[in-house]
């Protein structure tokens, strides 16, 4: 079995989103939070009700509980593609632990940085005039933190896997 990761901050009301750009691949699993919403959370079983318990309360998933929920979708056959999902470094270092237990390859990993604010914030108010606050303060906080978070990732794998930077922009529609 094969896995890889892109982080891309999701935009996708704007911007095609990576299930899109990816959908007519072959061969291609593509994991999104979207689809564990609906295809694992969504369901009655036990799996779902351990994890439905935190989400519901509010509460923290324990960190043991994120690798069966990360990979409750992968196909053997196919390069599972995680779409922003293993996102902090805790998170990714028990993951790639359960991949080197379980002989998985880490193929590559992909991060598409937005590295101009103001032009995302520019986009956003021009198709939605309504919410300039939102877009000049909270949406700004939230493109730092993800970006803080996923290139502490990178700079723990840079060496170990193929790992490709992007410009947000330059590759907005390519995946």
């Amino acid at each position: 079995m094969k896995v890889a990761f892109i982080y891309k901050y999701d935009l996708f009301k704007y911007f095609p989103s990576i299930e899109e750009t990816l959908k007519d691949k072959n061969d291609i699993n593509i994991i999104t939070g979207n689809r564990l919403r609906k295809e694992v959370l969504s369901i009655e079983s036990e799996f779902s009700k351990k994890f439905n318990y935190y989400i519901d309360n509010g509460k923290l998933m324990p960190n043991e509980l994120w690798v069966p929920f990360f990979s409750s979708l992968c196909v053997e056959k196919e390069l599972n593609v995680y779409c922003g999902l293993v996102g902090n470094l805790e998170q990714f270092k028990l993951f790639e632990s359960y991949c080197n237990e379980n002989q998985i390859k880490i193929e590559f990993i992909k991060y598409y940085k937005i590295k101009n604010i103001l032009k995302v914030q520019n986009i956003l108010e021009e198709k939605n005039p309504e919410n300039l606050d939102f877009y000049r303060e909270v949406l700004e906080k939230r493109i730092t933190e993800y970006n803080s978070r996923i290139e502490q990732i990178l700079k723990y794998v840079d060496s170990k896997y193929k790992v490709e930077y992007l410009d947000y922009f330059d590759n907005a529609s390519n995946n």
